[in-house]
């Protein structure tokens, strides 16, 4: 069954700038402003919404435990593939702003069948782009 759920992200305080030089790999760009990124364990990868990927200004998304196993983008829709199935979300035009402010609905999570249906019906990106 699908779930459809405001998610208002946190924003991630400057320690993740401090983190990330811990970090063997950066973040990995899904699509901007969007990026798959996870600190020295990819079990914890997580979707961050970024202002500034460089300054590490970023939101956490507000899915359920990580990780994320995959992600894709286009101009319309973020996908991601987790264990527990797809989700997705439209992209939103003020989606560097505010974060309180314009929170995504999430759908999901759906099974493969479902995520095939909507893909089809929506012109849902594929979930392909790994951490």
């Amino acid at each position: 069954m699908s779930v459809r759920r405001e998610v208002n992200r946190t924003a991630v305080v400057a320690s993740l700038a401090l983190l990330s030089t811990a970090c063997d790999n950066g973040p990995v760009e899904v699509s901007d402003p969007f990026y798959l990124w996870h600190l020295e364990d990819p079990q914890a990868t997580v979707l961050l919404r970024c202002v500034d990927v460089r300054e590490m200004v970023c939101a956490i998304d507000g899915l359920p435990d990580p990780p994320v196993l995959a992600a894709g983008g286009n101009a319309r829709f973020v996908v991601l593939r987790k264990s527990e199935g797809y989700f997705y979300f439209r992209r939103m035009p003020q989606e560097r702003h505010g974060w309180g402010n314009n929170p995504e609905v999430i759908i999901g999570p759906l099974s493969q069948k479902q995520f095939d249906a909507a893909q089809r019906k929506l012109g849902l990106p594929d979930a392909s782009m790994t951490p």
